[in-house]
């Protein structure tokens, strides 16, 4: 899928990635969210298991709403993404 070879080695750091097309759904929709949290068996992100990353900003508003820690990925902005992640605890 294009968006897997767009993404190339980010993706590979990652334990697990939630995909919209994979998944049958489109952001913001809220079900998105709601599989991830299931999946983790919390309703909320208070210690930062996981995070959304997206480069769109209601995609993270809705994240955010569903307890969701969240970044905002801005094109050419890598290195505020980097202290981003490490604020978040991502090393």
């Amino acid at each position: 899928m294009w968006v897997k070879e767009y993404l190339g080695g980010c993706i590979n750091f990652l334990d697990y990635a939630y995909l919209s097309f994979e998944l049958g759904c489109i952001k913001p929709d809220k079900i998105i969210f709601e599989k991830v949290l299931g999946d983790c068996g919390r309703r909320n992100n208070s210690n930062g298991d996981f995070i959304f990353i997206d480069d769109s900003e209601r995609n993270i508003v809705a994240a955010r709403e569903c307890g969701v820690s969240s970044i905002h990925y801005r094109v050419g902005e890598d290195e505020e993404f980097g202290k981003q992640l490490r604020a978040l605890g991502v090393r």
